[in-house]
């Protein structure tokens, strides 16, 4: 008989006890584990979060990234929607590097900070080095909206929201 999989509790910055854990750093799942059982019940939860959380946005908003320690899971994980492709990624261990100089500044929202949004300024172009959900590495390029929200994402498994980054002119 299998467990029926129920959703995370997303974390949320106005709560005095989940602030506390969306500021910890998150740490490095080691490759032995990415195949067992265990972490692939827990990414499937982690997807099945994502999804069911855009019962709780605006009409017209989409769910497009979800990181483990939104949900209190301090694990180097988080996954994200390539617009190019429309599906949705899961990037293992992370290592982004930031490509030239260009920038944007655009509005960016949160699962973790429910009604707020903000300006924040954000590379255009990235490469992040990461393990898939297979445990295979891979490397990309990204652009644009991509390029954006996998910062925005990499940015949770640092401790750190979008509201530390807002642009103040």
């Amino acid at each position: 008989m299998t467990e029926e999989l129920k959703p995370y509790k997303i974390l949320v910055e106005q709560n005095p006890e989940d602030r506390k854990q969306l500021r910890k750093r998150s740490s490095q799942v080691p490759p032995e584990e990415i195949t067992t059982k265990e972490f692939r019940t827990f990414l499937e939860k982690l997807r099945l979060t994502l999804k069911e959380s855009e019962s709780d946005l605006e009409e017209g908003f989409i769910s497009v990234g979800l990181a483990a320690p939104q949900v209190g899971i301090r694990k180097r994980v988080f996954l994200a929607l390539d617009n190019n492709s429309e599906e949705v990624i899961t990037y293992i261990n992370p290592k982004l590097k930031l490509l030239g100089q260009v920038r944007d500044i655009r509005a960016e929202y949160c699962l973790s900070i429910p009604g707020e949004s903000g300006e924040v300024a954000r590379h255009k172009r990235i490469q992040i080095t990461y393990m898939d959900h297979e445990g295979r590495e891979q490397k990309k390029k990204f652009s644009g909206f991509n390029a954006r929200l996998i910062q925005h994402e990499f940015d949770h498994l640092e401790g750190i929201l979008f509201i530390d980054r807002l642009k103040t002119n």
